[in-house]
């Protein structure tokens, strides 16, 4: 079979079929390092014209064109590079790759990921110099051959640093006559981008027997050069929320300049962007007093050291947790590359993202799965919306009567509006309401539009359905005492107790007791009966309690004069 194609050392390989990946439950994948937008901007390219054959062909020539004779030494002649080499790492998403010739695997799976046709290689009539008829090898030697330069870039190997998903084509063993062979870039591990023993590929047929390859691997000889789709030629990418670019600030979005000084590598033109503006900010001097920090490291690359005291900063109450990885996507979460050109030792660096459920500041909670345990929670119902309120709760550390309603304000509360213009469902929720009662000490108000200076404000986000629009959501206290405190993690209990009296107003109408959870009433039965209380001996007036200690320390300086002045009276 095919005497042109790699063939890898069957002590460091291990050969499997093409129904291996299914019986193994196995499947190269890992976070794409693409845009999600890139695969439905792509035009399809020239249709396969000659020799359709050859999206069969080998590694590589068309299937018609396979030799008959046993396959030729592993690595073919006069290489002395060794076995190659199986990554630990994976970084591109190989679903798809299906097994048969090199070129087909190649063809394929462009075709499946990105609706892309690529011509076939017989449509260049005859050879070219040592590259033989129908081989891979013309994909790089055939000017007809070539991807389409509308579509793709075409650079020499060593001019610029590889892709993942990049066409890498390869020339013959030794550059003798031959096929050649072809794979897609799966990461390198190098900066030096000619370091061609560094790059990691897959591909079909590297073994002679049409098989896909179990892991991404090596090839031990250097390429003629690589082929990138224009829409992946850029240094951008995107996850959820999380936009980078090493090129400058993206225009409509709030960006975070991430500069290294002391590392040389282009780190003065890359950001951090989102689509809301998260308070992020970046320091290359530690971590920055009063904030949740990440530490961002590299150990690779030319100036490791410059990478000892970067972090990236988050304020109370971030919708994310960040997490950070210089070895690939972390499992199970939203993760986005930070490519740097420059550097290529950044190819398996990542910002990861965790959803935040529970938010809390002052004596206020808000929780998007479920009541805190040991709280006093209302649940935030809007049953006409299905992006699942049914399970949203807000709390206070006491029982201090707030009810929530989904039908209007409740007479003889002082209920405040909450709603969200720009959610899908912005209709349903104007007639939303949380009530206290109405000689709270608790001034509740609602803003869409970012937490209102001077007050402790909950973030109100719940992650399903429209969370784009509620990421500048709060409710505020106007309590002096009661600063921002931090966000919760994935704590809390997915059920709360039962009120005082046994009840619950869990269909939000306002009908209950207007409490879920621990406490909770309609009667402020937990504040100072009264507005005030005053002593016409003393001339003290006590203000209705709260919670802290300059509300205790007042109590006891007011019974301290009360005492002093019944003394002086007798």
């Amino acid at each position: 079979m095919t005497q042109e194609a790699d063939r890898m050392d069957a002590s460091s390989r291990r050969l499997a079929g093409s129904g291996r990946r299914a019986a193994s439950g196995r499947v190269l994948a890992s976070r794409r390092t693409v845009m999600t937008r890139s695969r439905n901007s792509l035009l399809v390219a020239s249709p396969l014209l000659l020799c359709l054959a050859a999206l069969g062909g080998s590694g590589c020539a068309a299937d018609s064109e396979v030799p008959s004779e046993s396959p030729a030494e592993p690595h073919g002649p006069g290489e002395e590079l060794g076995a190659a080499r199986q990554a630990v790492l994976t970084l591109g998403d190989w679903t798809g790759w299906e097994p048969g010739q090199c070129v087909h695997g190649v063809y394929a799976f462009y075709d499946d990921r990105f609706g892309v046709d690529l011509l076939g290689t017989c449509a260049q009539a005859g050879d070219l110099g040592n590259c033989r008829n129908c081989g891979a090898c013309m994909i790089w030697e055939s000017e007809i051959i070539n991807p389409d330069p509308a579509l793709f870039n075409k650079y020499a190997w060593g001019t610029t640093t590889a892709q993942t998903y990049d066409i890498v084509v390869y020339p013959s063993a030794g550059g003798a006559y031959g096929y050649g062979h072809v794979a897609c870039v799966d990461h390198t591990e190098s900066d030096n981008p000619a370091d061609y023993g560094s790059l990691f590929v897959m591909d079909s047929n590297w073994d002679g027997y049409e098989s896909v390859a179990d892991e991404v691997h090596t090839v031990n000889r250097q390429p003629y050069g690589l082929f990138r789709l224009k829409s992946l030629d850029t240094c951008d990418r995107q996850q959820g929320e999380l936009t980078w670019s090493c090129d400058g600030a993206e225009e409509g979005l709030s960006c975070t300049q991430i500069a290294v000084p002391d590392d040389p590598a282009s780190w003065t033109d890359n950001y951090l962007c989102t689509e809301h503006d998260l308070g992020l900010q970046w320091s290359s001097d530690g971590p920055i007093d009063g904030m949740h920090c990440t530490a961002v490291t590299e150990t690779g690359g030319t100036t490791p050291s410059a990478w000892l005291d970067t972090y990236l900063c988050a304020p109370d109450q971030t919708p994310w947790e960040l997490s950070w990885s210089s070895a690939g996507p972390l499992a199970g979460l939203s993760c986005v590359q930070w490519s740097e050109p420059a550097a290529g030792s950044f190819g398996d660096n990542y910002l990861c993202t965790t959803p935040v459920y529970e938010f809390s500041a002052g004596s206020f909670t808000f929780k998007a799965d479920g009541p805190v345990a040991g709280k006093a929670c209302v649940l935030v119902d809007e049953p006409s919306d299905p992006d699942t309120w049914s399970n949203n709760y807000f709390c206070s550390d006491a029982n201090i009567g707030m009810k929530w309603s989904a039908g209007g304000p409740i007479d003889g509360m002082r209920c405040t509006l909450v709603d969200e213009p720009g959610d899908a469902q912005a209709a349903a929720w104007e007639d939303n309401f949380i009530c206290v009662p109405s000689d709270s000490e608790h001034t509740l108000a609602w803003s869409h539009g970012g937490a209102i200076e001077g007050q402790s404000c909950v973030r109100w986000l719940d992650h399903e359905g429209d969370a784009g629009a509620w990421l500048d959501n709060w409710l505020c206290d106007d309590l002096p005492d009661a600063p921002p405190t931090s966000s919760a993690g994935a704590g809390g209990s997915s059920s709360g107790g039962d009120d005082d009296d046994g009840s619950r107003d869990d269909d939000g109408d306002g009908d209950g007791d207007g409490s879920d959870g621990d406490g909770g009433s309609t009667s402020a039965s937990g504040k100072a009966a009264d507005a005030s209380r005053s002593s016409s001996s003393s001339g003290c007036t006590v203000a209705p309690l709260r919670t802290g200690g300059a509300g205790a320390l007042a109590v006891l300086a007011c019974v301290a004069a009360l005492a002093v002045s019944r003394r002086r009276q007798r």
